[in-house]
């Protein structure tokens, strides 16, 4: 029993593990929506937008071009000059004179100069180009937006119409059975002839051949999806359009 109940718990573990996700859509928009988040293209022309804007911001800043010049000195004047002056001035004896060295002993000077460039063509040109870059990017990012849209439509409605063929062919395949079997019946009770049976026979298996093509075509439209979507290709995707 013990072993039975390991065996189970492996099984079930097994099934978490190799189970795949599954990605319903019940509409076009919805579908497209999903698409628009997830495909690789798109998201690189994104990207590419974005650097463009980037690249437009330093080509205004170099337009300018400012030239900024800075010069600094600092001199240290160790020597003073010494100069007499009355010793009471200072409070000294009048008639007495005193020996002061007078000046500044540290002396700082900074000069700065802009220098902006107001015909700098080869700033112009940049900008120009930058602006020129982001259009040809925006241009780029709408085609591949459009086919996008166009393949992932074209996909979405062709398995739309697949399965509601295939829904038609199951009954057919129901009714081209049932047609054999009562041929069959009547050859055994020799009222028809066994041409009759093997061209009932040959409706049945045709009938179920066509029910395979269209289930074939079904699951390529569906991998196309897949491509289209960037959704893993182990995952399943099922097209169910509300009514």
């Amino acid at each position: 029993m013990k072993m039975k109940k390991v065996l189970l718990s492996i099984l079930l573990l097994a099934i978490c593990i190799y189970s795949y996700a599954q990605k319903t859509f019940t509409s076009l928009d919805e579908l497209l929506d999903f698409a628009k988040t997830k495909n690789i293209s798109i998201q690189q022309g994104e990207i590419k937008m974005t650097q463009a804007k980037k690249a437009k911001l330093v080509a205004i800043a170099n337009v300018i071009d400012p030239a900024i010049n800075s010069t600094a000195s600092f001199t240290d004047n160790i020597g003073l000059p010494v100069n007499v002056f009355p010793a009471e001035t200072f409070g000294g004896q009048p008639g007495t004179f005193r020996e002061i060295r007078a000046g500044v002993q540290y002396v700082t000077n900074l000069n700065q100069n802009v220098d902006i460039k107001l015909l700098n063509f080869g700033g112009w040109e940049n900008l120009k180009l930058a602006k020129f870059n982001i259009e040809s990017t925006e241009s780029d990012n709408k085609i591949t937006l459009k086919n996008l849209y166009n393949n992932i439509a074209s996909s979405y409605y062709n398995i739309v119409s697949l399965k509601e063929q295939i829904k038609s062919t199951q009954e057919n395949i129901s009714t081209s059975e049932t047609l054999l079997k009562i041929a069959q019946n009547k050859l055994e009770q020799g009222w028809v002839k066994q041409q009759d049976v093997n061209d009932a026979k040959a409706n049945f298996l045709n009938t179920k051949e066509n029910s395979r093509q269209l289930e074939f075509l079904t699951q390529q439209n569906e991998l196309s999806l897949k491509i289209l979507c960037d959704i893993p290709e182990n995952d399943s995707i099922v097209i169910n359009p509300k009514p």
